[in-house]
């Protein structure tokens, strides 16, 4: 088959939407699969990062003046109703954007899936498309808006066809769940060999640190700072990770000249799945890499930074898989504090987690996609 995706990543919008339409298109390249990515807004550094990983991409409206710097909708002022915050992520209308897809699909082929992954996209794009390709799917994680698809994946922890009731229509497939969650194999591999490893932990040495592709809140930097406070912090090797070179990195290798703890900073590493493996605990953001230091076995404090991610967040505290700070509440650098000083710690709470999280995610997700892909005629 041929398969498009149509997804942006930019600053305000983080590389989520991006890091699992890849993961998938991976998956769907290994089975013979033919797939292209149609981008409107992409940074530099990821557009070249696509390339290097031999994927095919085409810019819609290169020549068009992209919006002003649009903010996440959990930064924007209240009275906004929800598709006017996300409808700004987008540089054009919706219809435009449609137009765009189609006049490049002109001159490439047909597709037999259209893979849309897009809050500022719904309804309105996918039935202006729909004639043109044979089958549109969508990836969501919002159930907010209405949609007109053959396949929806929402992988949501507790995700339910009801959630979804009056905003797809009848001959709509629903993948609703974590079983559906896209990961890539390296998170699954070995898992004997992992779940040997964390349940022989007894004390917290090796801890990781990656908030994902726009850490603008400098957690990286908060998280460091605190352990750096505890009176043990010589005792720690923190491998912090960035998804590309940036003021907070910079800064923060200034900051560790004179400092206790032990850090090495990474940027843009191609091992995440070894660099899980070989942490006893992490720090990250809420985001899909929440699933895999899940499905990794890694107890994780999980920041929430962004409203798609409160269902991560929800998730984890009702398994007891992990620890959550919401982010965009007050008095957040007095519980990052407790929370640093109890995690590295509690060896009998760490325990907890990682039995929680064995039947939590098996990782096997994305074979379940391509699965159903494959499986509609």
């Amino acid at each position: 088959m041929n398969i498009g995706f149509r997804v942006d990543a930019t600053e305000q919008m983080g590389i989520g939407h991006l890091m699992r339409c890849v993961t998938l298109a991976k998956m769907l390249q290994n089975n013979n699969h033919t797939v292209v990515f149609f981008c409107g807004q992409i940074e530099t550094a990821w557009h070249n990062w696509l390339l290097n990983e031999k994927l095919q991409i085409v810019l819609l409206y290169p020549g068009i003046q992209t919006r002003v710097s649009p903010r996440r909708p959990s930064d924007l002022e209240k009275g906004v109703s929800h598709s006017e915050q996300y409808s700004k992520w987008l540089a054009v209308g919706q219809q435009e954007d449609a137009d765009c897809l189609l006049q490049q699909l002109e001159s490439l082929f047909y597709l037999d899936f259209i893979v849309v992954d897009h809050y500022a996209i719904d309804r309105v794009w996918e039935v202006h498309v729909a004639s043109f390709v044979g089958h549109v799917m969508v990836i969501d994680d919002l159930a907010n808006r209405q949609h007109a698809c053959d396949l929806l994946l929402d992988p949501n922890y507790g995700r339910v066809i009801s959630d979804y009731h009056e905003l797809t229509e009848c001959k709509t497939r629903h993948l609703l769940g974590i079983n559906y969650a896209l990961l890539r194999d390296e998170f699954v591999h070995h898992r004997e060999t992992i779940e040997s490893k964390r349940l022989k932990c007894i004390e917290i040495k090796h801890i990781l640190i990656s908030m994902g592709g726009a850490d603008r809140q400098w957690l990286t930097t908060s998280v460091i700072k605190m352990i750096e406070a505890l009176p043990n912090a010589e005792t720690f090797l923190i491998n912090a990770i960035f998804s590309q070179t940036c003021e907070q990195e910079r800064c923060l290798r200034e900051y560790l000249q004179g400092a206790r703890v032990k850090v090495n900073i990474l940027v843009a590493v191609d091992d995440m799945a070894q660099q899980m493996f070989t942490a006893d605990i992490a720090f990250g953001a809420g985001g899909g890499t929440a699933w895999e230091r899940i499905a990794m076995l890694l107890p994780s404090v999980v920041f929430l930074i962004a409203e798609n991610q409160s269902v991560v967040g929800k998730a984890i505290e009702e398994t007891s898989s992990g620890w959550v700070i919401d982010w965009r509440e007050d008095e957040r650098q007095d519980l990052l504090a407790q929370c640093c000083h109890h995690v590295l710690q509690d060896m009998t709470d760490y325990q907890r987690k990682v039995s929680a999280m064995l039947s939590l995610c098996d990782g096997l997700g994305s074979q379940r996609v391509v699965a159903a892909m494959e499986s509609i005629k």
